[in-house]
């Protein structure tokens, strides 16, 4: 085996009753220290002989990660030639991009398993990527739509973080199209988000992010941010379970233990109604400014605020997506004498409320003859900010 963490996840996931396995990438490693580009021998060695009691009667729907598909592997040779895949992703503008993404029904499950590596870091491939991607959830009408890739969207730990690119590519898309849950890995970690979004369109659908990234090797350290509803560094497999109503994810340590789960309820899911709320912390009410000015306001909400906007004089003129919530306001955009500052904060459901009103005066230099003043432009400022299924991420 790769790691003793590796053989006890292993041993705990083979003990368990379960129908198919979905791997999150980086399937194994060029060395046992968690480094390197996989290889047939080390395919072979820390995976098909790892997995071997349950590969012989189990299906494993993997997706590719970066250690399997490298331009020094031959852009992922031995994965492409040890797992037979489905080879939806030929179809297009791309014809090596068949087994690279694809998808399939098990059960009410619909699972779409994407590339972020090849078929992703090229635009072109890319938006060939996206497409088959919007295609195939608008055709299937399954009750539970789930992703699988590797590099996550929305990742607080500290070696790699969120991926901004996936996020801005697929994020839209799954909250367009209703999936319910990402699994992904590349931290070597676990997190599970609370249901989050960052469309504003009302119709859009909160999406459950998990990185389940603790199979075997070295274990990172976990962090928080604000769509954080449980992290930890440890190894670890992730088991679910899916009927037509609920779908049930749980993670499980290397102890047979379970150490957080989650229950996501298509047919009973109460809506939430409650606004956030939202508070101006600074400037105070009556402050005088000049200049470039520092807007922060506190919002905080039942199950999550998805972004923070600041009003002033009625009109939204900078939009923050991250707590603590800050805007950069240039005040020369407005007349001198008395402004008045809002900030709207708006909720996962698309719910919102508006701060109390804060006036200030505004009161920058008049130029006098021959003088000229430059102040910076006015812009808004974005920050990022039966038993169905058996999910296992076994190494990162």
């Amino acid at each position: 085996r790769e790691t003793d963490a590796q053989g006890d996840a292993s041993a705990q996931s083979d003990a368990q009753p379960f129908d198919l396995m979905l791997h999150g990438g980086d399937i194994v490693y060029g060395h046992s220290g968690g480094g390197g580009q996989a290889t047939h021998q080390t395919m072979h060695d820390w995976f098909f002989s790892i997995y071997a009691n349950s590969l012989r009667t189990r299906p494993v729907f993997p997706s590719i990660g970066n250690h399997d598909s490298d331009s020094t592997n031959g852009h992922g040779r031995p994965y492409r030639d040890m797992f037979v895949l489905p080879t939806h992703g030929g179809s297009g503008s791309f014809a090596d991009h068949a087994e690279r993404y694809y998808s399939f029904d098990y059960g009410p499950l619909h699972v779409v398993v994407l590339d972020t590596e090849m078929a992703f870091q090229d635009t072109a491939r890319r938006a060939a990527q996206v497409a088959w991607l919007e295609a195939d959830l608008a055709a299937t009408s399954q009750p539970w739509k789930i992703a699988l890739f590797h590099r996550p969207p929305f990742n607080s730990g500290t070696r790699h973080g969120s991926d901004l690119a996936v996020r801005a590519a697929f994020s839209p898309i799954f909250e367009e199209y209703g999936v319910q849950a990402v699994i992904t890995a590349h931290e070597h970690s676990y997190e599970r988000s609370l249901p989050w979004r960052i469309t504003t369109d009302p119709g859009g659908s909160p999406v459950t992010y998990i990185v389940s990234g603790g199979g075997g090797a070295p274990l990172y350290a976990a962090g928080s941010a604000e769509w954080t509803a449980v992290s930890a560094s440890r190894h670890h497999f992730t088991r679910g379970t899916a009927t037509d109503c609920t779908l049930f994810l749980e993670a499980v340590g290397t102890d047979g233990n379970p150490f957080d789960s989650v229950t996501l309820d298509r047919c009973t899911t109460t809506p939430d109604t409650q606004p956030p709320a939202v508070t101006i912390t600074a400037p105070s009410t009556g402050a005088t400014v000049q200049g470039n000015v520092t807007v922060t306001a506190s919002a905080s909400d039942n199950v999550g605020v998805s972004r923070a906007e600041l009003v002033v004089n009625g009109t939204t003129v900078a939009v923050d997506t991250a707590a603590p919530h800050s805007f950069l306001w240039s005040s020369p955009s407005v007349a001198n004498g008395t402004n008045q500052l809002a900030v709207r904060a708006v909720d996962l459901a698309g719910n919102s409320s508006v701060s109390g009103t804060v006036q200030v005066n505004v009161q920058n230099p008049v130029p006098g003859a021959g003088d000229i003043v430059v102040y910076a432009a006015d812009a808004a400022v974005i920050r990022g900010g039966g038993t169905i299924a058996h999910w296992a991420q076994s190494c990162n």
